[in-house]
């Protein structure tokens, strides 16, 4: 079997499709002629990129002053008004994530 490149959203419509046949994985899998191993790969890759997207929420005051930009890995947060006991707990939450 030739090795075949799948975009995420390919996979996720394959996947769905999976869900709505009632079938065990490792059966749509030969039926769909994609290797076992690649479903079960995307699947866990999918739902993992599924459950690291929150949303939290934001309370939008007037700036009183410039913000303050934090990075922490991939995620950059702007504060503005924030005493460093809020700013160190932001930073911790965020880098618990």
């Amino acid at each position: 079997m030739a090795r075949r490149r799948w975009v995420a959203q390919q996979m996720r419509e394959l996947l769905q499709e999976h869900e709505r046949s009632g079938m065990s994985l490792k059966a749509f899998a030969a039926a769909a002629e994609v290797p076992h191993s690649t479903l079960s790969w995307w699947r866990t890759r999918l739902r993992a990129d599924a459950e690291s997207t929150r949303f939290v929420p934001v309370h939008v005051e007037e700036l009183r002053r410039p913000p303050v930009e934090i990075v922490v890995g991939d995620v950059v947060v702007r504060v503005a008004d924030a005493d460093e006991n809020a700013v160190a707990r932001l930073v911790r939450a965020i880098a618990s994530c």
